[in-house]
């Protein structure tokens, strides 16, 4: 299972780093993933990421979750009310050169 979910991250990456490439805009995808927040000391959002399981096991699962990085526009603000729900976001994801997967939130 867990070599399916990375063959799936790969050609989600594939497909949108080659879009671009060719000067069109990325596909949108669906990641679904339970939303982490990080807070400052005064409890304001500093990051909003989702943790997209590893595998389909029930309970502790020994593979650590895919973290998918939220851009903090206006869109990827609003998943910090969903802080510790399983949400399904809409928009585009790209990997950066430090090989952390950055999704831009449409809705």
């Amino acid at each position: 299972m867990k070599g399916i979910l990375w063959m799936s991250v790969a050609a989600l990456l594939f497909v949108c780093g080659s879009s671009m490439a060719e000067g069109e805009h990325p596909e949108e995808v669906d990641v679904t993933g339970t939303v982490v927040v990080t807070h400052d000391d005064a409890g304001a959002v500093q990051a909003v990421q989702l943790e997209v399981k590893a595998c389909e096991c029930d309970g502790a699962c020994e593979h650590a979750p895919e973290v998918v990085h939220v851009v903090l526009d206006e869109k990827g603000s609003e998943l910090a009310d969903e802080e510790g729900d399983v949400v399904t976001a809409t928009g585009t994801v790209e990997q950066h050169e430090d090989e952390t997967n950055w999704m831009t939130v449409s809705s």
